[in-house]
């Protein structure tokens, strides 16, 4: 999916700008629906609620899969990139160096899939 964020004053994303979707999140307790995209400072994998967002392209590649998992009276159901299921989020904030390049690779790969530009950040 391709996102515009339409806030204003919030750290780490810039108002009217084009963001990729890389996964939608539902959390039923909570009911809420966040989406991952990459954060403007250091393009850091962040979950943000929708509706900071306007939907501009709701294409989601063939090959993404819906997980649930279950914790308590807490269902979440994720709808992303195969790649990303099980400990990969884990593996990749605890600084996996296999788990980083597979990100980049799928988020190429997303950005191919919407010819969307891929932004270069410096960490």
């Amino acid at each position: 999916m391709i996102l515009n964020f339409k806030e204003t004053n919030v750290f780490g994303f810039t108002f009217s700008k084009k963001y990729l979707c890389f996964g939608i999140q539902f959390n039923e307790y909570l009911q809420t629906t966040e989406v991952s995209v990459r954060r403007d400072s250091d393009g850091t994998p962040s979950l943000v609620e929708i509706e900071k967002f306007e939907i501009i392209d709701s294409k989601i590649p063939p090959d993404w899969q819906v997980s649930f998992y279950q914790h308590g009276d807490n269902v979440r159901t994720f709808i992303e990139p195969r790649e990303f299921d099980g400990d990969f989020w884990e593996l990749y904030h605890d600084g996996d160096p296999k788990a980083d390049a597979l990100f980049e690779e799928v988020y190429a790969r997303l950005c191919q899939f919407h010819n969307f530009p891929i932004e270069k950040y410096v960490l």
